[in-house]
């Protein structure tokens, strides 16, 4: 986790401010791509691209930047002398008020990017490479619902057609008629207006509160008059996903 100068933790998708770096081009606006939290990369810093203060994503040539800042010239003395001050001086900041609808729209085409992946590799049963590329997509699908807010799930339901219990995010929305497939194909473990389970065991997880292994269930939470939020896998009569 890395934390602003203000004591903020930043995240993918958020627009960052670098001051006072050794390297003058680093002083400038970011957003973050990489915040160390994606399964499918390695690492725990920042990966940053370069933004214009209209919020529109750079295409400079050097437009990628990593925090804590690094250098990489060929004068070691230079990389030496700029970690010392970047260590001392460089300092990022969480910016509010730009305009992050281009960084909304790379994130999307990341996702359906990761989808595509996930399709290609899953005809080639290439398990390593679709548990990259899901790990990548909930990466994304984590950034873009925390930036879209509620209206997330209301912009893009999931609906029967697209829907995969793969694929799709704890928290996420579906169409009615999904619920309604599921229901339909086996006997409910659980079933009311708010809480629908569907009745097939997908797998046995400990529970600290009765020191047993009990099974879960697909669940599914009432959202509104014809959606539903996706909890994932769940003990009967709950909604906490367990796995």
């Amino acid at each position: 986790m890395t934390l602003d100068k203000n004591g903020n933790q930043i995240q993918c998708g958020d627009i960052v401010r670098v001051c006072g770096a050794y390297t003058k081009r680093h002083n400038c606006l970011y957003w973050v791509e990489q915040d160390g939290t994606n399964g499918a990369y390695s690492g725990d810093g920042l990966t940053m691209k370069k933004i214009c203060e209209s919020g529109k994503i750079s295409t400079a040539k050097y437009n990628l930047a990593f925090w804590p800042l690094e250098n990489f010239r060929t004068d070691r003395v230079k990389n030496l002398e700029a970690a010392a001050h970047n260590k001392k001086h460089a300092t990022i900041e969480i910016v509010v008020g730009i305009n992050n609808q281009y960084i909304v729209e790379e994130i999307r085409k990341r996702m359906d990017e990761d989808i595509r992946q996930i399709e290609y590799w899953e005809g080639r049963f290439c398990s390593d490479y679709i548990s990259n590329n899901r790990k990548s997509l909930m990466y994304w699908r984590k950034a873009y619902r925390r930036l879209m807010g509620e209206d997330y799930g209301r912009l893009i339901p999931y609906t029967r057609e697209n829907f995969d219990t793969e694929k799709a995010m704890v928290g996420e929305l579906v169409h009615e008629s999904v619920v309604d497939d599921f229901m339909n194909a086996l006997p409910t473990a659980s079933f009311t207006n708010e809480r629908a389970q569907l009745g097939e065991p997908h797998s046995h997880e400990y529970d600290s509160d009765t020191g047993k292994y009990l099974p879960t269930f697909l669940t599914f939470r009432r959202y509104d008059e014809n959606s539903w939020e996706y909890r994932g896998y769940c003990f009967r009569g709950k909604v906490d996903a367990v796995c």
